[in-house]
């Protein structure tokens, strides 16, 4: 994985442990309805970039050309954002409970 696919793999960790942070922090606040809103900016953004992975894993003529390290890193890449989308929306259905 070359620095430039770390260091996005990195951001999406930090943003995953933040977003752990917060829920639990919100588990004990009262809800705030700009949390919501900002989790489902987030999560639309995580989407986003999900979709982009997917995308270029479903392509064979990707799959053929790139590298085995550019075809893992981008897997990792739709692993790191699919996780973060799953706790986004835990924190978002926490919030709305």
């Amino acid at each position: 994985m070359d620095k430039k696919a770390k260091k996005r793999t990195d951001v999406l960790r930090q943003k995953l442990l933040k977003l752990q942070q917060q829920l639990v922090g919100a588990k004990k606040q009262p809800d705030e309805p700009d949390d919501i809103v900002r989790l489902e900016k987030e999560i639309a953004r995580s989407a986003k970039d999900l979709e982009k992975f997917d995308a270029k894993l479903s392509n064979q003529a990707f799959i053929a050309n790139a590298s085995p390290e550019v075809v893992d890193e981008v897997r990792e890449k739709a692993d790191a954002a699919r996780e973060l989308m799953n706790r986004m929306n835990e924190a978002r259905k926490a919030l709305r409970d």
